[in-house]
C-alpha cells in the first residue's frame, strides 16, 4: 500500500513538474537586471575538460604533494604487512601501540553488532591522509585501535629535541 501511495505522489510529482516546462517554455519570462547578469556570467565560465588535477586541489588548501608519492592514498596490504613487520621487530616480535605502548591483537573480520577490542592493530598514517600524508612505510605507524580513533585525522605533536 504505502508503495503504491509513492508511486501516485511521484506521478503527481512528475506531472506538475512537465507542465510548468510546457509553460514557462511557451511564454516569454522576464529576468531581472541582476539575474540576467549571474546569468551570462554562468555560461560565459570556461568549460572543463575533466577533473582537476591533483595539484590543482592541493596547492589552494596549502597541501604540497611530496614528490612520487601520492597524498592521501590508503595503504596497500603489502605496505601495512611491511609496517607491522618493522614494528614487530622493535618490540620482540609482537605488534605494540607507537603511543601507549600496550600490546596489540591482530584484526579480525568485523561482525556486525560486534565491538573490536580496543588494543587491535590498526596502521595509521602519521601524517593524516586528510592532510595529504602519503601511503608509505615511512609515513605508517602502528596503533591500538583506541589510540587510533582518539588521534583520528590530526598531526601529533612534534616532539621536542633533547
Amino acid at each position: 500500500m504505502n508503495l503504491l501511495r509513492i508511486s501516485l505522489s511521484s506521478l503527481v510529482l512528475c506531472t506538475i513538474a512537465w507542465a510548468l516546462v510546457s509553460i514557462t517554455a511557451h511564454a516569454e519570462v522576464t529576468l531581472p537586471p541582476p539575474a540576467v547578469a549571474s546569468a551570462q556570467a554562468a555560461l560565459s565560465a570556461p568549460v572543463l575538460d575533466g577533473p582537476p588535477h591533483i595539484d590543482e586541489v592541493l596547492e589552494p588548501q596549502g597541501i604540497e604533494p611530496i614528490a612520487g608519492k601520492r597524498p592521501g592514498a590508503r595503504f596497500s596490504q603489502n605496505k601495512k604487512e611491511a609496517i607491522k613487520q618493522k614494528n614487530a621487530q622493535e618490540h620482540e616480535g609482537k605488534n605494540q601501540c607507537e603511543n601507549c605502548d600496550v600490546q596489540t591483537v591482530p584484526p579480525k573480520k568485523h561482525t556486525k553488532g560486534v565491538t573490536p577490542p580496543l588494543n587491535e592493530t590498526h596502521v595509521d598514517h602519521k601524517i593524516p591522509r586528510a592532510e595529504g600524508g602519503p601511503a608509505e612505510p615511512d609515513n605508517g605507524q602502528v596503533l591500538c585501535r583506541d589510540c587510533n580513533l582518539k588521534k583520528g585525522a590530526k598531526v601529533p605533536p612534534a616532539e621536542p629535541e633533547r
